[in-house]
């Protein structure tokens, strides 16, 4: 999936889909396309069930890739300076929000501004030391009030240090916040406030 939005203003990222199935007699794939396959009841037995389920899926719709050259312009013209100009003002945005959701949260910055661009990620303090389920359900409540924000574990199971198998519970949960021309200040100033709703140190 493309993330047009993101991407455009963002240094390119590349991304690899790994996978590997025994060739034993009688193994079965697991990994299949989130789309249903034009290969999917493909009798043929010349190539493997992965290619022919992945290497041509259905329902591809190229409208998005066509539209993003309208887009481009589109955004562009938002700024009198241009794609320099949306940049710096979403990058200002994000950091006005960064501060907002910093002084609901009760936390300081964990990166100066020239670190940012337009996002930006805070911890939550009473999720510290929680395991995953914790921050997964701590974003009910805000999914609840109309606002769709990630609320994720830091670090990656696979980077926890003296774990393999993915069990230690993180060190912090972060929630994260983008901004684009069509966000405005009071949007995060409505989710610092649902936010502080959330903190159990208020209720008590």
């Amino acid at each position: 999936m493309y993330d047009a939005r993101r991407d455009i203003t963002l240094p390119i990222r590349m991304f690899s889909l790994t996978a590997s199935s025994r060739k034993s007699t009688g193994a079965t794939i697991r990994t299949r396309p989130l789309a249903t396959s034009h290969g999917a009841n493909d009798p043929r037995t010349d190539r493997s069930r992965y290619h022919l389920e992945f290497d041509w899926t259905g329902t591809a719709d190229p409208t998005a890739w066509l539209a993003i050259p309208a887009a481009i312009e589109t955004v562009g013209a938002m700024d009198p300076a241009g794609w320099p100009g949306v940049m710096v003002a979403n990058r200002a945005l994000a950091i006005a929000a960064r501060d907002v959701l910093a002084t609901a949260l009760g936390v300081e910055p964990p990166a100066p501004d020239p670190m940012l661009g337009a996002m930006a990620a805070l911890p939550v303090p009473w999720l510290a030391g929680r395991p995953d389920a914790d921050g997964d359900r701590s974003g009910r409540p805000l999914l609840a009030a109309g606002f769709e924000v990630p609320v994720t574990a830091f670090p990656v199971p696979a980077a926890r240090p003296g774990d393999a198998t993915g069990r230690a519970v993180p060190t912090a949960h972060l929630v994260r916040v983008s901004a684009q021309r069509y966000d405005v200040l009071g949007e995060y100033e409505a989710l610092a406030t649902a936010i502080r709703r959330c903190d159990p140190r208020h209720r008590a």
